[in-house]
């Protein structure tokens, strides 16, 4: 138990070492002379909006669909899309943004942050180092107009620019809250470029606050293996949270055990071989082939082989290899354990098990999925009748609606028995006596 809770602190420090809020997704601004910042809309009001990200090389790509309208006169308004901080942590640096107005392409331009933010940023803790692009929005009176918005992101950790273990994707929701009017009606996607480990994605709020905080619009998105679906429906869900997710399928191709296994491991990449992968990181962990990793990567590796043993539904294999003593610190095995349990229990019907595990998974708010299964699975079983108890005499009774004809049936031998008595009786009665 200490070594989860150890196991769990560290990866927390990971993620607030490695991860800053360096996106935004929209807001209106203002351009003062030393540089531009965020403030509240005159009466504009965003209708809808659909956000799709999806990991593209070192860092994502974004599709931005925003539906808005002026709920006064014809308007122009600033609207910008804030990145590239100027500091060295990990960040999002835009690349190839497009833009679109009602479908013509828009011309953008680049400022600094102000240095001298106004009274209601500063409160706001807007004090963020960041480059807005900026463009010019012409809005007619209670007509829609469409914003496109589409851009790269790569992102940099620390000045020798490493790449992250993890997939790290702010959304800052509260600038969003700065227009007049918002519906509330967002939709944001995650699409995977590999599958999706429900136990391998958590949410962390931009704020620090505790995860029994969190919106249930963040706690409750729709998912399969490919993607996560949100969807807020009230303004009042809107919240700043990181989408933090441990690709698997990155940190395998990352991997180097400096070995032979080496070439093994990129070919069943390629070819998506999990049965194989899970062997050959299983090889790696138990150093069936000599290695001089450290406990870490050793620790790494039995994860990726639980995982891979996961997917070909091995369940016995990958609890084992989360079971061997050298753990990773880049996620905490125990979530994942207990989530395989669950799924190895319910395959066998052992439903004490299961809700042991069950209960285990649905305290952790900040991972929202496994969470979320749980909770669902739970409630499931809660609708399902308890068996009925019956006597042997009800069972008796079921067994045809006409009972006595039932019982007639099922002691026809011993009533045979007695007719051919009778009959035999009978006949020795009516018989000539001698006299």
């Amino acid at each position: 138990m200490q070594k989860s809770i150890s196991t769990i602190l560290i990866s927390t420090v990971l993620f607030i070492v490695l991860s800053t809020a360096a996106k935004a997704d929209i807001a209106p601004v203002t351009v003062k002379e030393d540089g531009a910042e965020p403030i509240e809309a005159p009466k504009v009001s965003i209708e809808s909006a659909d956000i799709t990200v999806s990991p593209k090389g070192d860092g994502f790509s974004f599709d931005c669909t925003y539906v808005i309208k002026s709920l006064a006169d014809d308007t122009n308004i600033l609207l910008g899309i804030s990145g590239d901080p100027g500091y060295t942590l990990e960040v999002g640096y835009i690349e190839n943004l497009d833009v679109y107005i009602n479908g013509t392409h828009t011309e953008y331009k680049i400022y600094d942050t102000t240095k001298n933010l106004s009274e209601d940023r500063k409160n706001q803790n807007m004090s963020l180092n960041f480059k807005w692009h900026t463009f010019q929005v012409p809005i007619k009176a209670s007509e829609p107009t469409i914003v496109k918005a589409s851009y790269n992101t790569i992102w940099r950790i620390f000045d020798q620019n490493k790449t992250s273990p993890y997939y790290i994707i702010p959304f800052i929701l509260s600038m969003d809250k700065l227009f007049f009017s918002n519906k509330g009606n967002y939709t944001i996607r995650y699409v995977s470029d590999d599958i999706i480990n429900i136990a391998d994605v958590k949410v962390m709020m931009n704020s620090m606050l505790e995860p029994n905080i969190i919106s249930q619009a963040i706690l409750s998105p729709e998912c399969n293996e490919k993607q996560i679906v949100w969807k807020f429906n009230d303004i009042k869900d809107f919240q700043d949270f990181r989408l933090i997710i441990l690709p698997p399928k990155r940190l395998a191709m990352n991997f180097k055990s400096n070995t032979s296994l080496d070439p093994s491991i990129r070919w069943a990449m390629l070819n998506n071989d999990y049965e194989k992968l899970a062997t050959l990181f299983e090889d790696v962990a138990k150093k069936n082939v000599p290695n001089d990793l450290s406990s870490e990567d050793i620790g790494t590796a039995a994860y990726l082989s639980a995982e891979f043993y996961f997917r070909v539904k091995n369940y016995d294999k990958a609890l084992e290899m989360l079971s061997l003593p050298n753990q990773t610190t880049l996620w905490p095995s125990n979530i994942k354990c207990e989530y395989i349990s669950a799924l190895k229990y319910e395959n066998e019907n052992n439903y004490i098990m299961l809700l042991d595990e069950l209960k285990k998974l649905q305290q952790y708010k900040d991972y929202i999925l496994v969470s979320d299964f749980a909770e669902k699975k739970l409630e499931d079983i809660s609708k399902v009748p308890p068996p009925k108890v019956e006597s042997d005499s009800e069972a008796e009774d079921e067994k045809d609606p006409d009972s006595f004809l039932v019982k007639l049936y099922d002691n026809r031998i011993y009533l045979s028995t007695l007719v051919i008595l009778l009959v035999l009786a009978y006949l020795v009665y009516k018989a000539p006596t001698k006299k």
